[in-house]
């Protein structure tokens, strides 16, 4: 990680640049005050010239490229008119900002991450308070500090303290166009008449969205996204894929860029703290820092020496099946579904990591029958149970035969030949998915920085034709129990009735009512692909 550096070289120091020019305007000319100002600004315009250079440079690596373009100084011109002004009367509360005490300003959204009202401040209680906004240029999305001026400014305002940057909108907590501190001109109409001021506000090493990641190289993938990191290093992945060949590493890899899961990126990394700050775990090792969300349950300890491409949470597991269900494999159920059954199933079959007893029927099409339980619909798992032991029939070998105890049977074995338990999901891992198939397990309430979408058909283009891959996500639920035997209250939902009629009704007693009174419950199976 890069130190920032100040002066970075001879065109950040003025004095240096004066003597440049030689001792008569350094020493001898008596307005050389001038000549170091003018020296200056011509030293800014050729660091911003050997910046963008050196961004070229960058550019020709895929591992360099930088994502976004920096500018050091940006004039953002702001007009009176368009400095947006609103007064909030609820308190909301955010982390991560010193706006935490107020609302936010008009057009632009509250924070998705909102607090509990702190115990001094009651449910409900107004104050007002003022905050002003202004639209940032298009591409224009980071701005980490303002200024008044360029050289010798008077006032600088940080990004989180004097302002904060949400919905691509500038929120100060401050009028600027009261402030005598901020360069204002009137702008005047034909007629001379002033219908307008505007400000001049100075911003320090912007950042800019030039798409020179997809200009560079995601084009060639027909993979056009917002830039991000995570963007950059998908688009990585994938031509590591391409270079290098495929694996069950790489398309870890594939999967951890596209869902803001970082992996260990040397090739050997020693953990050397470990700290827990706001909302995010930092993990400080010899090379890099990771930064995963608090959510997330870690992994790794300090100390630890870890190696390319390791997991740092639980948040992200790939388990390789070519030894079978081991114990470090933690599967609870594994459902088979559509893709890897025939045809004529409603739903999915589940294997369960756990011990079933074996059902054993004899004398079925003059063969011992065998199954145990399955998760699904009762005609899925019945149907499953038909089709294994009429293709064991038609092969000659059925899975009776094939699980019989003895050494050499010379007849249809029995239930004191077979075993008596049976793991389904070991059975299965262990006989069919062994070869080529790999399980990875995803939380998603752990991914707040993924992609807006997973590029599907760009995973495919790495995936190897013979390999399976089954995603299990681990989705964020929260049951809630609704009681029909009576009306809502403010502490547990409920329900209730009303009847109504209507004119020229028949009118029926209640004993005869209630014989006639009916209820139909509809069960539906929704299913989808989550991408």
């Amino acid at each position: 990680m890069s130190d920032y550096l100040y002066p970075t070289n001879d065109l950040d120091n003025p004095d240096k640049l004066l003597s440049l020019l030689g001792s008569f305007w350094a020493t001898a000319y008596t307005g050389n005050a001038f000549i170091q100002d003018i020296a200056s600004v011509k030293g800014h315009e050729t660091q911003e010239t050997y910046l963008k250079f050196l961004e070229v440079i960058r550019s020709i690596s895929r591992y360099n490229v930088p994502v976004f373009s920096k500018k050091t100084w940006f004039a953002l011109k702001v007009k009176e008119s368009d400095f947006l002004k609103s007064r909030e009367s609820n308190y909301f509360y955010q982390t991560g900002t010193s706006l935490a005490c107020g609302a936010n300003a008009r057009g632009a959204e509250k924070s998705a991450e909102q607090q509990k009202y702190q115990s001094d401040i009651g449910y409900g209680d107004k104050t007002l308070k003022e905050f002003f906004s202004v639209k940032l240029p298009d591409r224009l999305i980071r701005v980490p500090q303002i200024q008044n001026s360029v050289l010798k400014p008077s006032l600088t305002l940080l990004n989180s303290v004097d302002f904060e940057v949400r919905k691509h909108s500038l929120i100060f907590n401050s009028d600027i166009f009261q402030d005598d501190r901020w360069p204002k001109r009137d702008i005047l109409n034909a007629a001379g008449d002033l219908v307008d001021r505007e400000c001049v506000l100075w911003v320090y090493n912007g950042s800019w969205d030039l798409d020179k990641v997809y200009s560079q190289f995601g084009y060639a993938l027909s993979l056009k996204m917002k830039s991000s990191q995570g963007y950059k290093d998908f688009i990585n992945a994938v031509f590591d894929c391409f270079v290098y060949g495929s694996n069950v590493r790489s398309q870890a890899r594939l999967i951890s860029s596209a869902f803001g899961l970082p992996t260990i990126k040397a090739k050997r990394e020693k953990v050397e703290e470990i700290f827990t700050y706001g909302n995010s775990h930092k993990i400080v090792t010899d090379l890099n820092v990771y930064v995963v969300p608090s959510s997330t349950t870690l992994t790794v300890s300090k100390g630890q020496v870890l190696k390319e491409g390791d997991f740092l949470t639980d948040s992200l597991q790939v388990y390789e099946l070519n030894r079978g269900l081991t114990d470090d494999i933690n599967l609870e159920a594994l459902t088979v579904e559509e893709g890897l059954l025939s045809f004529g199933f409603f739903h999915g079959i589940t294997f369960e990591n756990t011990d079933k007893p074996l059902n054993v029927e004899t004398g079925v099409a003059g063969k011992t029958k065998i199954s145990w339980e399955l998760g699904g619909f009762d005609y899925d798992v019945e149907k499953f149970w038909d089709d294994v032991h009429s293709n064991g029939i038609s092969s000659g070998t059925t899975i009776a035969n094939l699980l019989d105890l003895r050494k050499t049977p010379s007849t249809e074995p029995t239930a004191q030949n077979l075993p008596q338990t049976i793991n389904p999901l070991k059975f299965l891992v262990d006989n069919l998915l062994r070869n080529n198939a790999y399980v990875v397990k995803l939380k998603l309430r752990d991914c707040e920085n993924r992609l807006k979408f997973f590029p599907v058909s760009q995973f495919k283009k790495a995936q190897p034709p013979h390999s399976l891959m089954i995603l299990i996500l681990d989705l964020n639920y929260c049951d809630s129990g609704i009681s029909l035997e009576h009306p809502g209250t403010p502490e547990s939902p409920g329900a209730e009735e009303q009847a109504s009629g209507f004119a020229c009704m028949v009118v029926e007693e209640p004993d005869s009512l209630l014989s006639k009174m009916s209820e139909r419950i509809r069960s539906k199976i929704i299913g989808g692909r989550c991408i």
